[in-house]
């Protein structure tokens, strides 16, 4: 099942974002991930998120009573595509994470969901990417 949202409350990059408590941090092993969209099937939106499932592992920080939980991750940010390094299904990671539907000052993104588990409180990955106006050359396909 693929759903696709215009998010009225999902994440900008407000200077807020950067200030807002870490709610989680666990110990996760990836069950299932949407496909990223690519920046091109998500214009004129200029940010866009997708979802994974974890399994939860450990609970290093905060409170999560779930045996799984749904993590929703930037896969185009500032109109490019975001690189993520290949995730080991087999390896536990830690991810530290904040609750999306608490983010009143996170706006009008997309958000590709192909698990579509309408129940499912999402979250969001804390790390975001670096924001391509502020590196040195902009993009890090231009340097490769």
């Amino acid at each position: 099942m693929l759903i696709t949202l215009f998010m009225a409350a999902v994440c900008g990059g407000d200077e807020r974002e950067k200030d807002r408590p870490v709610e989680l941090v666990l110990d996760v092993e990836l069950i299932e991930e949407t496909k990223a969209p690519s920046a091109k099937e998500v214009r004129p939106y200029r940010r866009a998120l997708a979802t994974s499932r974890y399994r939860v592992v450990k609970v290093k920080k905060g409170q999560f009573e779930g045996k799984e939980i749904t993590v929703a991750r930037w896969v185009v940010w500032e109109g490019k595509e975001v690189r993520r390094p290949k995730v080991d299904k087999t390896s536990p990671r830690e991810l530290s994470l904040l609750k999306l539907s608490d983010s009143r000052e996170f706006r009008n993104d997309y958000l590709v969901d192909e698990i579509g588990d309408k129940n499912a409180v999402i979250y969001l990955e804390a790390a975001r990417p670096n924001d391509p106006k502020k590196t040195d050359e902009g993009d890090s396909e231009k340097k490769s």
